[in-house]
């Protein structure tokens, strides 16, 4: 098909599709396309682009004819303690943002919840040279990031999570806090803070788990109570099958209670969510064995 067809062509749609915009004004080019030479072709570009151009300017007070297909005209706008300019002829560029605070080194995953009328935010950190792997909770102020309010030490974290629920005694809000420590063979430990910012201690509060890749809590409309999921493994150095599972618990106010278990495969994420008043997890699955990277991923019905 010859190449000036083509243009001829695209150059006919563009007119029929941007002439209800801007009313005749528009003209795409005012010479016959019978010059196929490189710098005709050019000056149609040209004509073409200043008309964009022209319609883009064009207001309703402009073309008072089609005061319904025509957009008003943006108006350049500055960002910035110097006043530099991120708009051309009307149209907003990308902004630079500039981060508002810092909170902790070599995260892996993080985190924030509302508690005791603030943000908190629960960042965890791999070990960096002579410092340990650490759970650090701050929380978000007018004065900025008010660091480890409270912290203690982790080895291998992968994954936090966090929800707030009524002390059942004191009726006080605590902050439960989760980790999934890969390298931890004894349980995962709930981890309770009140809101006088200091923590827990309760032995009873540790979840049956062994090695943990991932974790996830949320809250479910059904039954209006918090629910977990902890993935497991069969550590990362395993030279047999990645073949685990996960275990789902049911929030009872002191503890958690496992009522579901499904087969997995050396998990990465979990991510809850629900669609009307079904919930699902999906379960993101990596490997079944060292080389064996040929695993699905997974849909679970928490229901059934």
């Amino acid at each position: 098909m010859d190449l000036l067809f083509i243009f001829n062509a695209l150059l006919t749609i563009y007119s029929l599709l941007l002439r209800p915009i801007t009313g005749d004004e528009l003209v795409l080019s005012d010479k016959p396309l019978n010059d196929e030479t490189p710098q005709h072709l050019a000056a149609i570009a040209d004509n073409y682009l200043t008309a964009l151009l022209n319609a883009h300017h064009l207001t309703a007070d402009d073309n008072p004819i089609d005061d319904q297909n025509t957009r008003s005209k943006r108006s350049p706008q500055t960002y910035g303690q110097n006043g530099d300019s991120f708009t051309d002829n009307g149209v907003h560029r990308l902004r630079s943002i500039v981060p508002l605070m810092t909170t902790c080194e070599a995260s892996v995953d993080f985190t924030t919840i509302p508690f005791n009328g603030q943000t908190y935010g629960i960042c965890v950190s791999r070990s960096m040279g002579q410092k340990s792997a650490k759970v650090s909770v701050g929380a978000f102020t007018n004065n900025g990031w008010q660091r480890d309010l409270v912290s203690w030490s982790v080895i291998d974290p992968q994954k936090v999570v966090a929800f707030v629920d009524e002390d059942k005694d004191s009726k006080d809000p605590n902050l439960y806090v989760l980790v999934a420590d890969s390298a931890g063979s004894d349980g995962t430990n709930l981890y309770v803070i009140n809101k006088y910012n200091k923590m827990i201690t309760k032995e009873q509060l540790t979840i049956n788990s062994k090695w943990p890749t991932a974790i996830a809590v949320w809250w479910s409309r059904s039954d209006t109570s918090y629910h977990l999921a902890i993935a497991n493994s069969n550590a990362k150095d395993s030279t047999q099958s990645f073949k685990s599972n996960t275990s789902v618990y049911h929030w009872k106010q002191t503890y958690f209670d496992r009522y579901s278990e499904m087969t997995t495969y050396y998990v990465k994420d979990i991510c809850p969510f629900n669609i009307h008043s079904n919930e699902f997890i999906a379960v993101a699955n990596y490997k079944a064995g060292p080389n064996q990277m040929a695993v699905e991923s997974e849909l679970i019905d928490t229901q059934k």
